[in-house]
């Protein structure tokens, strides 16, 4: 990790969200060009080659909708990873330059939501060039998981939403087997798991998730306020538990 340490100030709070916010979005930069690069392979070129057509249903449907849509499930696995290996890696860089724990938290949460909203603008800009420049490679009325009858507010707000619950999960797992052994550690997978289930029933109305098909209830309706206020109370409870687990945690400084 390479993030910047300003000199003391006021508040070390806005410098760490800064630095992690920069360092993340280019993660995600490099990420989204590379799904772009794979999407337009197999979206363009290889349907025009016979002996190459797909035959993975999942891979296809998604092929058949917009870049958004395809990146969207490849983006909350990013988003997960991301929120493991930045549990351990931010808290120990951070504390290790000066900066108090509740500093690198109050930075890391405000930067986690930052970086959310960032990957969707980032997924949004060449899905918007594609409508705009290619409307005829999407279907006029499309079915993917992100089908929100042509509002992109709603598609982009959805989008940063869902991901940032991933990385709230995987923040969850990664303070789990920092501040534990892994025997104990282990116990926050299924933990970060009701997290995900829980953000994707909020948005079932639209989403079609693998993990809402082990429900047996049936999952009623929400409106996209509700499903976001839903979120945002999801998000709140894993910072919390976060906070509590790492406020008097021990720092591992190699």
């Amino acid at each position: 990790m390479e993030a910047k340490i300003y000199p003391k100030g006021k508040s070390d709070v806005p410098k760490v969200a800064g630095d992690l916010l920069v360092l993340q979005s280019t993660w995600s930069f490099m990420f989204v060009a590379i799904m772009l690069a794979v999407y337009l392979v197999f979206h363009y070129v290889v349907p025009s080659v016979g002996f190459l057509k797909l035959n993975n249903n999942l891979l296809t449907n998604s092929l058949e909708n917009d870049f958004l849509d395809f990146v969207f499930r490849p983006s909350k696995v990013y988003m997960l990873i991301v929120g493991i290996t930045s549990a351990s890696g931010f808290l120990a860089f951070y504390v290790k330059h000066g900066i108090t724990r509740k500093a690198c938290f109050a930075g890391s949460a405000a930067a986690s939501v930052a970086h959310a909203a960032a990957l969707a603008v980032l997924a949004g800009i060449p899905t918007a060039v594609q409508h705009l420049a290619f409307p005829s490679s999407v279907p006029a009325e499309p079915e993917g998981y992100l089908d929100f009858g042509g509002n992109w507010g709603l598609a982009l707000l959805s989008f940063a939403m869902n991901v940032l619950i991933y990385y709230s999960a995987g923040w969850l797992i990664g303070i789990g087997f920092y501040r534990f052994v892994p025997s104990v550690g282990i116990l926050f997978i299924p933990l970060a798991l009701l997290w995900i289930v829980a953000s994707d029933v909020l948005w079932e109305f639209e989403l079609q998730n693998p993990l809402t098909g082990w429900l047996s209830f049936d999952r009623p309706e929400f409106t996209p306020l509700v499903s976001a206020a839903g979120t945002l109370v999801l998000f709140g409870a894993a910072l919390a538990i976060i906070r509590a687990f790492t406020v008097r945690a021990a720092i591992k400084i190699k």
